[in-house]
């Protein structure tokens, strides 16, 4: 696996590609699994993702509005979000940000979803090629922010992802409807060979 990495990075030129990891798929699942790593980050997930770089690199785009309801900080989120980071990043991946909207849906921001000032940044920050990236995410909002940013948007069933289906028929602007977030890694992977011929 370790030589399949390094030979995808020495073919790949120019900034990278990249894959926007919700964040609150990743709570949801980890607080319902109680293993984070074994249903988001572990080998089998970095094994789907393989082939995009040799490395799953993702910036974290979430909107956590319970930071502007004082439940709880974003201190506390930023230890949370570090510990969880530390997870992915031994099971060989490599999560970026995170990407913080902290505000409710009332409040006017530039900041949130589907707004796509977030993945914006992050792709600056990162000089990740967005013309090679996907978003998954488990919102109509992320969906809508893919199709804004005019890249490919994976809806997953965990998290949000039924009931924005079900009240928002999220999955009619989706590019893809997965099961789950490596049902959609597996996705990303086969939609890159077969757009670049692979």
């Amino acid at each position: 696996m370790e030589r399949a990495s390094a030979a995808a990075e020495a073919q790949h030129v120019g900034p990278p590609p990249s894959i926007a990891v919700p964040a609150n798929e990743a709570i949801d699942d980890a607080d319902a699994a109680g293993h984070p790593i074994a249903v988001l980050g572990g080998v089998r997930m970095r094994a789907a993702f393989l082939d995009l770089n040799g490395t799953l690199v993702g910036p974290v785009v979430t909107v956590q509005s319970r930071i502007s309801k004082a439940i709880f900080s974003f201190q506390d989120f930023s230890a949370w979000f570090t510990g969880f980071q530390q997870q992915f990043h031994v099971a060989g991946a490599r999560l970026l940000g995170p990407y913080v909207c902290p505000h409710q849906r009332r409040d006017a921001c530039q900041c949130k979803k589907p707004q796509t000032q977030l993945y914006l940044q992050a792709a600056h920050e990162h000089t990740i090629d967005l013309a090679q990236s996907i978003v998954i995410g488990d919102t109509y909002d992320d969906v809508a922010a893919a199709h804004a940013l005019g890249i490919p948007g994976c809806l997953v069933r965990t998290g949000w992802g039924e009931h924005n289906i079900q009240h928002k028929q999220a999955d009619r602007i989706a590019s893809m409807v997965a099961t789950d977030i490596l049902d959609a890694a597996q996705w990303a992977v086969t939609h890159r060979s077969a757009k670049h011929g692979m």
